[in-house]
């Protein structure tokens, strides 16, 4: 995920969904945290910012499900509910 969970409200909302599924999906899921934009009193981590523009990433959260190949398989654009995701999740799961 893309954002910053410490200031904007939606990537709150979409961190703690993710660390739902992450818990009860452990065998199956890698979450990955990254502060695409930072607030004016701390940056972002290093690299972050380029991986983002490298993803196309314009805003936040962005969520990225990314397969155990390394293939991107979809692209939560905003914020994303838990059915949403775990939707997902349960169709890569499944291929």
């Amino acid at each position: 995920m893309f954002g910053n969970p410490d200031h904007c409200r939606y990537c709150e909302k979409v961190w703690f969904n993710i660390m739902d599924i992450g818990s009860r999906y452990e065998q199956d899921v890698a979450v990955i945290g990254k502060r695409h934009r930072a607030a004016e009193f701390w940056g972002a981590e290093s690299g972050d910012e380029a991986l983002g523009k490298r993803y196309g990433v314009i805003g936040e959260p962005w969520l990225f499900m990314i397969d155990r190949e390394g293939i991107v398989r979809h692209i939560f654009m905003g914020f994303a509910g838990l059915p949403e995701i775990e939707a997902q999740l349960l169709s890569m799961i499944k291929r």
